[in-house]
């Protein structure tokens, strides 16, 4: 009788886990699918221009979620599994105090910072855009929170929820404007929908929030504890966000905001195939670090190399099948026929089947809480990107950026690998796994 109550508990187990890659997947396919459509929309109705200066504010609020990935969403999917239930009200309060104070500070300065680049560059399009630049970022980083903790404390379907809501809102009143009002859509009123789709998603993720107290105490104990991240994350993020959506803003001082609109565009499609990596990104950071922490190296080992091998496998096939066809993907969605679109396509497809194994390799020291390593390999790559788009551009041209960015990962993946190894071998003499860790347990 014993025998059949541990089979069925570890069926349960079994079940639970296999759920949480579904339900990402899931969200993060709602999420690329509406961005995809979004893009192919306001493509069509503004053009490559007007979709340039639309995607450089875009990517703004990219850089601002990286940061916020380093100082309120990694921390929280790290440090909360290894927290006794009793202590989740307490914290709950803490994580949300943490939230709005970085989303409304972030808003600030990117507004700021738009109302500067307007000035110094004389770029006058960009005073009509920081009001829902500003708009668009709070409700986009608060939404993004919501869902985020609905994920940790497996509430999948209200993390879906957020996400459904937030972009059917933005998609409607997108729809709306390009059916029956295209005359007003615009990269303000870009901004201005995206902004409502996030305060959308903001309200469901209140009511599914959970039940939260304020307790000073407790907040100066786990501050430590975040901190200790976030001091090695945020240098980190810095420079992946110079790999990521900083080469295409650093592009923008080499090229006009036409080519910075095919650029965005491209980048966009080929961010279909990063849909199981996005996915994941969702649960991999707190299923890492709950492997770790309970289990120790030799399970977290496993677990890495066993997602690192699907999701490149996974992206590899769809490369092979979007290089086979890239000029149809690209007219059939975009409509659009110019020459050198498919290899540019192709490029960034390449890149993302790298980003995949530098994707594990970060998550794996992350549930470590090895921040340093991160932050190394990252300023490596971030070094190098923007110095190779600056020697590419003259004999590759618009090429330049995806070129940059392949070469750029693949070297910083490297030094992850090297020290993900290390690490993993310094623990895995430890059969109890990381004790120093429980040392620390609140």
């Amino acid at each position: 009788m014993s025998g059949i109550v541990g089979l069925t508990r570890r069926l349960s187990v079994v079940s639970a886990v296999s759920r949480d890659p579904f339900w990402a997947l899931a969200t993060q396919v709602v999420t690329s699918g509406a961005n995809f459509l979004t893009t192919v929309v306001m493509v069509r109705v503004m053009g490559l221009t007007e979709f340039g200066r639309f995607s450089i504010a875009f990517l703004l609020i990219m850089v601002v979620r990286n940061f916020q990935l380093s100082v309120v969403l990694t921390p929280m999917s790290t440090v909360g599994p290894k927290l006794s239930g009793a202590r989740q009200n307490a914290y709950r309060g803490f994580l949300l105090a943490n939230s709005l104070v970085f989303s409304l500070a972030a808003s600030s300065l990117i507004a700021l910072g738009s109302c500067l680049a307007a000035t110094i560059l004389e770029l006058n399009w960009m005073w009509t855009l920081f009001p829902g630049l500003a708009a668009a970022n709070f409700t986009s980083n608060m939404a993004e929170f919501y869902r985020r903790h609905c994920f940790n404390q497996k509430d999948r379907q209200s993390a879906m929820l957020v996400e459904v809501v937030r972009y059917l809102v933005q998609l409607a009143v997108l729809g709306v404007l390009a059916l029956g009002a295209h005359h007003w859509l615009s990269p303000s009123t870009g901004l201005y929908t995206l902004a409502l789709g996030g305060a959308a998603g903001c309200l469901v993720g209140v009511r599914r929030y959970g039940v939260m107290r304020w307790n000073a105490p407790f907040n100066r104990a786990i501050w430590p504890r975040h901190w200790s991240l976030i001091k090695w994350l945020t240098p980190g993020i810095v420079f992946q966000t110079l790999l990521g959506p900083g080469c295409i803003v650093f592009a923008s001082f080499f090229f006009s905001e036409a080519m910075v609109g095919a650029l965005r565009a491209m980048q966009n499609i080929s961010n279909v195939l990063q849909t199981p990596i996005n996915g994941m990104q969702n649960i991999a950071a707190n299923t890492a670090a709950h492997k770790w922490f309970k289990w120790g190296a030799e399970v977290l080992k496993h677990y890495l190399l066993k997602m690192a091998m699907a999701m490149v496998g996974f992206s590899i096939i769809l490369t092979i099948i979007v290089i086979m066809y890239r000029n149809f993907i690209i007219s059939i969605t975009m409509g659009l026929h110019e020459d050198g679109l498919g290899i540019l396509l192709a490029l960034f497809c390449i890149a993302n089947v790298a980003a995949s194994i530098n994707f594990m390799s970060t998550v794996g020291l992350q549930a470590m809480e090895k921040g340093k390593p991160i932050t190394v390999g990252s300023a490596v790559g971030a070094v190098l990107s923007p110095f190779l788009i600056v020697v590419l551009v003259p004999a590759t041209g618009i090429y330049s950026v995806p070129l940059a960015r392949i070469l750029a990962v693949m070297v910083s993946t490297a030094i992850l690998l090297w020290s993900l190894r290390r690490e993993l071998s310094w623990h895995q003499k430890d059969a109890q796994g990381p004790t120093f860790m429980c040392k620390g347990k609140l």
